[in-house]
Parts: structure tokens; sequence; C-alpha cells
């Protein structure tokens, strides 16, 4: 361009009489000031750029506040509404037992399951390993199956319902516990035999049972909701599924 190689001129006329005045601007000085308004303009834009931007981080961060807020709340509704829930399958439950429906199985007569398990204990001790815990030692169903944090099976009877030991061993504890109440253990060689929440236990510490043998009744001591027997088989003190031992 001319104004780089030769400079520029600025007139500056007033509108009355009186003296124009005049600014010369040389060639360097012309790239001076072009170089200033390019540098001016690109910083205006470089400015509107970064506020733009930090705006719309602005309202981001605002509307992510907003939702993390909802979430909150929504977090809040919903453990409110498991909570309702557990209390609400905790009613049903008492209710159900209550009425039976569940866990609680009709009541028996203990003479009739006294005679019928003495028939049992006969029929079984012919080809059974007696040393094995293989058969149901209450008369009744399972409510509750074994796992990881349930070692043994929960078995719903009438309250005095014969618990029988499932093989022949000698009785190693019995006692007291918070939660299975009255409880005893069977040793039997390579098997225990745990028994909780009983009503009564008819034998002593040393004692020696056959299978079938009458060692207690069913109860609902310790932490239970209802009649019934937890039995926990272990093998060389490892649980077992007793489940896996019962003949069928």
């Amino acid at each position: 361009m001319s104004i780089f190689k030769e400079g520029v001129t600025i007139i500056i006329s007033s509108h009355g009489p009186g003296r124009n005045r005049s600014l010369r601007i040389s060639p360097l000085g012309a790239k001076v000031v072009v170089a200033f308004l390019i540098f001016f303009c690109a910083l205006v834009v470089y400015l509107i750029l970064i506020y733009g931007r930090v705006y719309y981080l602005a309202i981001q961060s605002s509307q992510y506040r907003r939702m993390n807020e909802e979430m909150k709340i929504s977090m809040a509704k919903l453990s409110k509404i498991r909570e309702n829930l557990k209390v609400s399958e905790s009613y049903r439950k008492k209710i159900l037992n209550l009425l039976g429906v569940e866990k609680t199985p009709p009541p028996v007569s203990i003479e009739e399951a006294l005679i019928e398990e003495s028939k049992e204990e006969e029929a079984l001790t012919v080809g059974v390993r007696r040393d094995v815990p293989s058969i149901l030692p209450v008369r009744g169903f399972i409510s509750r199956g074994f796992s990881l944090e349930h070692p043994g099976i929960d078995i719903a009877a009438p309250e005095g319902t014969p618990v029988l030991a499932p093989a022949d061993g000698y009785v190693r504890d019995v006692g007291w516990d918070s939660i299975y109440g009255d409880y005893l253990v069977i040793e039997h060689g390579s098997y225990t035999t745990f028994f909780g929440h009983l009503y009564q236990n008819v034998v002593r510490i040393g004692e020696e049972v056959s299978i079938g043998k009458v060692i207690g009744y069913v109860g609902s001591t310790g932490v239970s909701s209802s009649p019934h027997l937890h039995y926990e088989v272990r093998l060389k003190g490892e649980p077992v599924d007793p489940r896996t031992y019962f003949l069928q």
C-alpha cells in the first residue's frame, strides 16, 4: 500500500474562518497505527470470545447445580419410599404369620408326630450311613434356604413339634444365644449339626444320640417372628447346604 511507502497526511478543517491544520504521519507511523488498530480489534474479539465462554460455562454450572439439587431431592424421596416399602413388607410378613398364611403350617398332634417319627426312624436306619445327617430333623417345610448370608435352612413347624437327631453322634454343646435362643450342637464325626430357636432341648452335653432320636422341640426363642427350626450342617467346620444330604 502507498501509505506504508509515502505515509499519510490528515487535514483538519474548521467550519468557520480559520486556518486548516494538517497532521503528517510517516510511513513507519502509519504501520504502527495500523498494527495497533489490528491488535486492538483482535483483543476486542478475543475478550468477547472469552466472555462468551465464561458466560456459557456459568449457565452450564447453574444448570448442573439445579440438576444436582433435583437429584438430591429425588434420592431423598427414593430413600423414603424404600424405607416405607421395608416397613410395609415387615407388616405384611407379620400379618401373614399371624394369619398362618406364611411360615407356620397347620397344627399337628405331638403324639401322632412321635408315632410317625418312630416309624420313619425304623425305616431309615436300614441302608443309611448313620454318621451322615441325612434326614429332615423336623416335620415341616423349608421357609428359608441356604446362602452365604444364611449358612443353614429354616424349617417352619408348630411350636412343640419334635426335633430329631439327623444322624448318630454325641451332644457337644447346649445353651442360649441372643439370636438363636435355645440351641444345641451335635457332633457326627466329620459333620456337625446346629439347631436353633428351640422351645426346649431334652439332651445333655456329652450324651450319645442315635439317628431319629428326639433331641428337642421347635420353638421361637431368640430373634424369631414365628416358630421354626434353624438347622445347619457343617463338614469339617465349613457350612454346607443340608438339603444336599436329605434322602429322597
